[in-house]
């Protein structure tokens, strides 16, 4: 993994052909297009704002309290309002909770130039923090992604969330809905409705397809049913 302090090639082979990784235990579904170690952050960021209804000039400040080595690794960069790549949005953590904050759907349009660009969402990142926690550190050696998130609004709230373990993961799973629903979401910058149907169709009755082609072929750009 890019990043990564270690490497062991004998994983990438480990099982291939016989073990499945997708039905082990060990998988999850993101929620957002970041860093998955980050995902309970904003978690916790979009249910303040759902939950007390925040819009971007309510907000005075964002702590995000969490695990030491995604300070130092480099998720709370993107707040001095310099320009953004593709690459580098995708592990601002102020830049993607400015994103939830001003209600942008999460997918592409997270990291184009459009998002970049913008002024609010520059404003907010420049307004967030990432904290290193102790107690984010007792639970990330337990493989737990905790977070806290403390937004204080201008009229002087103080708004605290715990995040423990991040949506999609086994033990916080989506809905089947929820799940086609991003799916759905991210398909339509690629494919009309009908290949989409056609798909997701297709995936709900996999296991009676006689030929894996016949989901395959669905997914060429250009090419719905």
């Amino acid at each position: 993994m890019i990043g990564s302090t270690s490497f062991n090639p004998e994983v990438i082979t480990a099982g291939l052909g016989s073990e499945w990784l997708i039905l082990t235990p060990h998988h999850y579904f993101k929620r957002f297009p970041i860093g998955g170690t980050v995902l309970s952050a904003l978690d916790a960021v979009e249910a303040l704002v759902t939950g007390h209804d925040l819009k971007p000039d309510h907000i005075e400040s964002i702590a995000v309290f969490t695990e030491a080595r995604l300070v130092e690794f480099g998720f709370g960069s993107g707040v001095s309002g310099d320009p953004l790549n593709t690459y580098d949005g995708q592990y601002s953590a102020p830049h993607c909770i400015a994103c939830i904050v001003a209600g942008r759907e999460p997918g592409p349009a997270w990291v184009s130039p459009d998002a970049f660009a913008d002024p609010v969402l520059k404003g907010l990142a420049a307004k967030t923090k990432l904290i290193p926690d102790d107690v984010a550190k007792k639970h990330f050696e337990n493989d737990e992604w905790y977070a806290r998130v403390v937004i204080s609004t201008l009229d002087g709230r103080v708004l605290e969330h715990v995040q423990t373990v991040q949506r999609g993961h086994e033990r916080n799973p989506f809905t089947r809905h929820e799940l086609e629903g991003k799916f759905r979401s991210l398909a339509a910058h690629s494919l009309d409705g009908v290949a989409i149907d056609a798909i997701a169709n297709s995936i709900s009755r996999l296991e009676h397809l006689q030929d894996i082609g016949q989901l395959t072929e669905l997914m060429a750009v250009g090419t719905a049913g």
